[in-house]
C-alpha cells in the first residue's frame, strides 16, 4: 500500500501510534517538517534550506535530501514519490509517497 505523507508540521507526538503504519508516517512527517541542524546532538537529521535558489534546482536536491533521508532514519520506508510545490505563502510544500517494506 502506497501512503502519502506532507511536511506539515507535528502539531502532536502520538508516543503509541495504533500501528507500524502510523509510526512510520509520524516519522518521515517528522523528518520533512524538521529543519537541518535545529535538533541538538542530531543535527544532520531534517532538511535545508533553499532560499534564493532556482525553484527546479531546489526542487531537486529537496527531493535528493527527502530519499536520503528517510533512506538513512526510517528504513521501514521506501520512497516512491517527492512531490514539491511553492505555496501562495511561499513555503515550499512537499508530498512524499512511501511504501512500507514487507508490508504488501
Amino acid at each position: 500500500m502506497i501512503y502519502e505523507v506532507t511536511n506539515e508540521a507535528l502539531i502532536e507526538v502520538d508516543f503509541a501510534p495504533k500501528s507500524e503504519e502510523a509510526e512510520i508516517m509520524q516519522n518521515v512527517r517528522a523528518i520533512l517538517s524538521t529543519e537541518k541542524y535545529s535538533i541538538p546532538l542530531a543535527r544532520n537529521i531534517g532538511l535545508g534550506e533553499y532560499i534564493d535558489r532556482p525553484i527546479n534546482q531546489a526542487k531537486a536536491k529537496i527531493a535528493m535530501e527527502v530519499i536520503e533521508q528517510i533512506k538513512r532514519y526510517e528504513r521501514r520506508a521506501e520512497v516512491e514519490k517527492v512531490e514539491s510545490e511553492i505555496e501562495a505563502s511561499g513555503r515550499m510544500k512537499i508530498k512524499v509517497q512511501i511504501k512500507v517494506k514487507g508490508a504488501d
